[in-house]
């Protein structure tokens, strides 16, 4: 008996949506029943007279199952004081019979366990019979409440089984919750995890936790690594500042990883990475021969060429994106991806590819008309007439830079924000010919922009900032870092932005003040990051300290904070 009231106990915290069908009979009894204040409880244990039946093998009797569940026969007897089988009973009855019914739980609850003893050891019989049970009861019950259930050790039948037997039941939940839970790992976690036990190595190697491996400032990558990653056919692999230090790698372990995941790699980013056979142009010859769905290309800072980007432009079938920041790269390749991609391509960066010059830019301007994200920061063969020719044709534009070119200047700002309208992130750091003037023209054109990035512009001043601040209220980055920005700038951010910012960078802005930065973080409630880099304030910013929960200020100062993060 106290078997199947452990399993009684345990149906109180499953939801109805669970239960089992439920006879006309029983209908008709919680229809015309005055059930008391909480009978809310007697239904659901009304609607589990089924499933305690089939737990103690009386399926075909629910009298005797009823008997289990209402030891007391009485789910079915009329309380007095309702004449009518639709009125409940009186308020102050069902207080008295709830209270008592409360007192005489507490005593047999007292009396029946006793807390500083631990368990009797059973016998072999019981542990199967805990066993058997606990297991049917995980396989049949929602695993979420299940879990909750067994967190707060409410289950006398779950706790005894971990003294009776080693076996965890924790194997016994689904697979679904398990990769629920493995999801949170990384992928150097998950081969460990897979080593534990046969079940965990089923769980851990399932395809969907594998889709997106990325792997960050790795040095022990060798020929067999890469073989087993590929095996799990990635769809999108991110390898991040891993370098074959000890030179592990070969020309047949990159044959063997793309080799493996020809038919489903679509995203592949290497960047930062560096050895003997890991560089940008090995990598894209390999990947050139077998990966030819691919439709995302990182290979940014990595000293690839000419000759590796133009052999996987030629092998792709529909290159969408492009970065190759800090490579190699001359007009060639660039001219081969138009050829090929033009109707396609929706992102290209060539952020410091120095080689490039103007009438390619200008190529990309004309054919790649879909394009929505260029990044030609630090391209110094740039000209003004090429920047004109951008803004003119690619309208779709969403994302901009243009860090470090000198040809930037007020009117050229102006032709940007005026034909690009759908800009959202522009970056004008470093232009030194940018004033307040193209502040005011971002203002009047652009005034949904999110990103704005103006570090380095010493000529913006305060008198921008109130054009920006005013107009521009969903802005969440910006970055006035080096610039002419003072107190009144800083206040203006804090009284017309605070809905929206959420980043704020104005580090070496010389002229604002403790009491600026003070209003800033009192009126921004959404504000995450603040730099506060080489300003000319107070040393001493313990003042600050009740803002540390909300947000991390980065500064080179001494604030004693704990979310104060200084060099």
């Amino acid at each position: 008996m106290e078997q199947y009231r452990s399993h009684v106990g345990i149906f109180r915290t499953v939801q109805l949506g669970a239960a089992c069908d439920v006879t006309k009979e029983e209908q008709r009894i919680c229809r015309t029943c005055a059930l008391p204040a909480r009978g809310f409880v007697w239904r659901l244990l009304l609607l589990w007279q089924p499933v305690v039946a089939r737990f103690s093998g009386l399926a075909g009797d629910r009298k005797k199952a009823r008997r289990l569940v209402f030891p007391g026969g009485g789910h079915a007897t009329r309380r007095k004081g309702s004449s009518c089988v639709q009125r409940p009973v009186s308020a102050e009855t069902t207080k008295s019979m709830s209270c008592k019914e409360d007192q005489n739980k507490k005593i047999s609850y007292h009396a029946a366990t006793n807390h500083n003893t631990r368990p009797s050891k059973a016998s072999a019989a019981d542990v199967g019979k805990y066993k058997s049970s606990a297991v049917a009861f995980m396989k049949t019950t929602n695993a979420w409440a299940v879990s909750e259930h067994l967190s707060k050790r409410k289950w006398d039948g779950f706790s005894e089984t971990l003294i009776l037997d080693h076996e965890s039941l924790w194997l016994h939940l689904p697979d679904e919750l398990w990769i629920s839970i493995f999801s949170n790992l990384s992928h150097k976690d998950l081969a460990n995890v897979a080593q534990v036990c046969q079940r965990f190595q089923y769980v851990a190697n399932d395809d969907s936790l594998w889709n997106v491996i990325e792997i960050t400032n790795c040095h022990s990558l060798n020929d067999d690594s890469l073989t087993n990653i590929g095996c799990h056919h990635p769809k999108s692999l991110t390898l991040y500042r891993c370098h074959d230090d000890i030179q592990c790698i070969t020309n047949s372990g990159l044959e063997s990883l793309f080799q493996n995941c020809k038919d489903s790699l679509t995203n592949l980013k290497m960047t930062n990475c560096s050895g003997s056979k890991f560089d940008g142009d090995t990598i894209l010859l390999h990947a050139s021969q077998h990966c030819r769905q691919l439709t995302n290309l990182d290979i940014s800072w990595n000293g690839a060429t000419d000759k590796g980007v133009i052999a996987l432009v030629e092998s792709s079938a529909c290159l969408k994106s492009l970065s190759v920041n800090g490579c190699k790269i001359t007009d060639r390749a660039i001219d081969a991806l138009v050829k090929k991609h033009s109707k396609s391509l929706i992102k290209l960066e060539v952020f410091g590819c120095h080689a490039l010059t103007a009438r390619c830019l200008c190529l990309v301007a004309t054919e790649c008309t879909h394009l929505q994200t260029l990044n030609i920061g630090r391209v110094p063969k740039v000209t003004d007439m090429c920047l004109v020719k951008i803004a003119s044709n690619l309208h779709k534009m969403t994302t901009l830079n243009v860090t470090g070119l000198n040809v930037v200047r007020d009117r050229t700002v102006h032709h940007i924000v005026k034909q690009c309208s759908k800009l959202e992130n522009l970056t004008l750091s470093s232009c030194c010919q940018v004033t307040d003037v193209s502040l005011v023209e971002i203002s009047t054109y652009l005034q949904t922009i999110k990103y704005l990035d103006l570090s380095g512009c010493k000529k913006v001043t305060d008198i921008g900032i109130q054009a920006l601040a005013r107009s521009c209220r969903q802005i969440s980055y910006l970055d006035l870092s080096s610039t002419g920005t003072g107190k009144r700038g800083v206040c203006l951010l804090a009284s017309y932005c605070y809905n929206s910012l959420e980043c704020l960078k104005i580090s070496f802005c010389m002229e604002v003040t403790s009491d600026a930065i003070e209003k800033l973080c009192n009126y921004c409630k959404r504000l995450k990051v603040l730099h506060l880099y080489g300003c000319r304030i107070s040393p001493d910013l313990g003042h600050f300290k009740k803002f540390s929960e909300k947000f991390k200020i980065f500064h080179d100062l001494s604030i004693p904070a704990a979310n104060i993060i200084g060099e």
